[in-house]
Protein backbone atom coordinates (compact mmCIF):
# COMPACT_ATOMS: atom_id res chain seq x y z
CA UNK A 1 0.00 0.00 0.00
CA UNK A 2 1.22 3.50 -0.74
CA UNK A 3 0.56 6.02 1.95
CA UNK A 4 1.02 9.74 1.55
CA UNK A 5 2.48 11.81 4.31
CA UNK A 6 3.36 15.42 3.58
CA UNK A 7 2.98 14.79 -0.16
CA UNK A 8 5.55 11.97 -0.40
CA UNK A 9 4.54 8.41 -1.20
CA UNK A 10 5.85 5.53 0.89
CA UNK A 11 5.46 1.92 -0.22
CA UNK A 12 4.72 -0.59 2.52
CA UNK A 13 4.92 -4.34 2.13
CA UNK A 14 5.85 -6.57 -0.78
CA UNK A 15 3.20 -7.67 -3.22
CA UNK A 16 0.48 -5.59 -1.61
CA UNK A 17 -1.95 -3.63 -3.71
CA UNK A 18 -0.85 -0.08 -4.27
CA UNK A 19 -3.05 2.90 -4.86
CA UNK A 20 -2.11 6.52 -5.27
CA UNK A 21 -3.89 9.55 -6.65
CA UNK A 22 -2.99 10.17 -10.31
CA UNK A 23 -2.13 13.81 -9.62
CA UNK A 24 -0.67 15.67 -6.66
CA UNK A 25 -3.23 17.04 -4.22
CA UNK A 26 -4.16 20.73 -4.40
CA UNK A 27 -2.13 21.35 -1.24
CA UNK A 28 1.03 20.03 -2.88
CA UNK A 29 4.19 21.72 -1.62
CA UNK A 30 7.77 21.60 -2.88
CA UNK A 31 9.82 18.63 -1.72
CA UNK A 32 13.55 17.96 -1.76
CA UNK A 33 15.25 14.58 -1.82
CA UNK A 34 19.03 14.38 -1.77
CA UNK A 35 21.24 11.44 -2.72
CA UNK A 36 24.98 11.11 -2.05
CA UNK A 37 27.05 8.40 -3.75
CA UNK A 38 30.72 7.80 -4.42
CA UNK A 39 31.72 9.54 -7.65
CA UNK A 40 32.49 6.25 -9.41
CA UNK A 41 31.05 4.93 -12.63
CA UNK A 42 30.06 1.63 -11.01
CA UNK A 43 27.59 3.57 -8.81
CA UNK A 44 25.72 5.11 -11.78
CA UNK A 45 23.10 2.31 -11.92
CA UNK A 46 22.15 3.10 -8.32
CA UNK A 47 21.72 6.77 -9.18
CA UNK A 48 19.61 5.86 -12.23
CA UNK A 49 17.26 3.76 -10.13
CA UNK A 50 16.97 6.41 -7.44
CA UNK A 51 16.27 9.09 -10.05
CA UNK A 52 13.42 7.07 -11.51
CA UNK A 53 12.03 6.33 -8.07
CA UNK A 54 12.03 9.99 -7.04
CA UNK A 55 10.34 10.96 -10.31
CA UNK A 56 7.63 8.32 -9.88
CA UNK A 57 7.07 9.37 -6.26
CA UNK A 58 6.66 12.93 -7.56
CA UNK A 59 3.97 11.63 -9.96
CA UNK A 60 5.77 12.49 -13.20
CA UNK A 61 4.64 10.74 -16.38
CA UNK A 62 6.69 7.89 -17.83
CA UNK A 63 8.17 9.97 -20.67
CA UNK A 64 9.16 12.71 -18.21
CA UNK A 65 10.74 10.14 -15.91
CA UNK A 66 12.79 8.78 -18.81
CA UNK A 67 13.95 12.26 -19.83
CA UNK A 68 14.96 13.15 -16.28
CA UNK A 69 16.77 9.83 -15.83
CA UNK A 70 18.70 10.40 -19.08
CA UNK A 71 19.61 13.93 -18.00
CA UNK A 72 20.83 12.85 -14.55
CA UNK A 73 22.76 9.95 -16.04
CA UNK A 74 24.46 12.12 -18.67
CA UNK A 75 25.42 14.87 -16.21
CA UNK A 76 26.59 12.43 -13.53
CA UNK A 77 28.68 10.39 -15.99
CA UNK A 78 30.37 13.53 -17.32
CA UNK A 79 31.20 14.77 -13.81
CA UNK A 80 32.34 11.36 -12.58
CA UNK A 81 34.79 11.09 -15.48
CA UNK A 82 36.52 14.24 -14.18
CA UNK A 83 36.04 13.72 -10.42
CA UNK A 84 38.90 13.94 -7.94
CA UNK A 85 39.82 10.74 -6.13
CA UNK A 86 37.40 9.86 -3.32
CA UNK A 87 34.90 12.49 -4.45
CA UNK A 88 31.24 12.30 -3.49
CA UNK A 89 28.56 13.02 -6.08
CA UNK A 90 25.52 14.83 -4.67
CA UNK A 91 22.22 14.82 -6.51
CA UNK A 92 19.35 16.90 -5.15
CA UNK A 93 15.83 16.64 -6.52
CA UNK A 94 13.51 19.57 -5.78
CA UNK A 95 9.99 19.10 -7.08
CA UNK A 96 6.53 20.56 -6.82
CA UNK A 97 3.31 20.32 -8.78
CA UNK A 98 4.84 22.15 -11.76
CA UNK A 99 8.41 20.93 -12.22
CA UNK A 100 11.45 18.96 -11.12
CA UNK A 101 14.70 20.84 -10.50
CA UNK A 102 17.88 18.76 -10.22
CA UNK A 103 21.31 19.80 -8.98
CA UNK A 104 24.29 17.45 -9.46
CA UNK A 105 27.47 18.44 -7.63
CA UNK A 106 30.95 17.01 -7.17
CA UNK A 107 34.62 18.02 -7.00
CA UNK A 108 36.52 17.77 -10.28
CA UNK A 109 40.17 18.00 -11.27
CA UNK A 110 39.90 20.83 -13.81
CA UNK A 111 37.81 24.01 -14.00
CA UNK A 112 36.70 23.16 -17.54
CA UNK A 113 35.37 19.70 -16.66
CA UNK A 114 31.91 20.60 -18.00
CA UNK A 115 32.03 20.87 -21.79
CA UNK A 116 29.07 23.00 -22.84
CA UNK A 117 29.80 22.16 -26.49
CA UNK A 118 29.64 18.39 -26.10
CA UNK A 119 26.92 16.12 -27.43
CA UNK A 120 25.95 15.24 -23.85
CA UNK A 121 25.35 18.90 -22.97
CA UNK A 122 23.32 19.31 -26.15
CA UNK A 123 21.23 16.23 -25.35
CA UNK A 124 20.49 17.38 -21.80
CA UNK A 125 19.57 20.87 -23.01
CA UNK A 126 17.15 19.33 -25.53
CA UNK A 127 15.18 17.38 -22.91
CA UNK A 128 15.15 19.99 -20.13
CA UNK A 129 13.74 23.51 -19.78
CA UNK A 130 16.78 24.99 -18.05
CA UNK A 131 20.44 23.94 -17.86
CA UNK A 132 23.44 25.66 -16.28
CA UNK A 133 26.80 24.86 -14.72
CA UNK A 134 28.80 26.73 -12.10
CA UNK A 135 32.41 26.16 -11.09
CA UNK A 136 33.78 27.29 -7.73
CA UNK A 137 37.40 28.39 -7.29
CA UNK A 138 40.08 25.77 -6.63
CA UNK A 139 39.84 24.25 -3.15
CA UNK A 140 43.19 22.93 -1.92
CA UNK A 141 41.46 20.83 0.77
CA UNK A 142 39.77 18.65 -1.86
CA UNK A 143 42.37 19.15 -4.57
CA UNK A 144 39.88 20.36 -7.14
CA UNK A 145 36.99 22.54 -8.16
CA UNK A 146 33.41 22.19 -6.95
CA UNK A 147 31.10 21.95 -9.97
CA UNK A 148 27.31 22.14 -9.84
CA UNK A 149 25.15 21.37 -12.86
CA UNK A 150 21.50 22.35 -12.52
CA UNK A 151 18.57 21.63 -14.78
CA UNK A 152 14.81 21.56 -14.58
CA UNK A 153 11.94 19.90 -16.40
CA UNK A 154 8.34 21.09 -16.32
CA UNK A 155 5.44 18.70 -16.17
CA UNK A 156 3.65 18.20 -19.46
CA UNK A 157 0.00 18.83 -20.01
CA UNK A 158 -2.34 15.86 -19.68
CA UNK A 159 -4.41 15.14 -22.79
CA UNK A 160 -7.94 14.02 -22.08
CA UNK A 161 -8.53 12.98 -25.70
Amino acid sequence: MISRRHGVAAVRGWGAETTAPPYPPATWHARTIGVRIAARSQDLPTLRCLTETVCYIADFRVDEVCDLAIAVDEVAAALISQAVESAVLACDFDYDSARMHVTVTTDVTAPDAVDEHSFGWYAVSAITDFLSATVDPYDPLVGGYRVAVEFSRSRGEIDDD
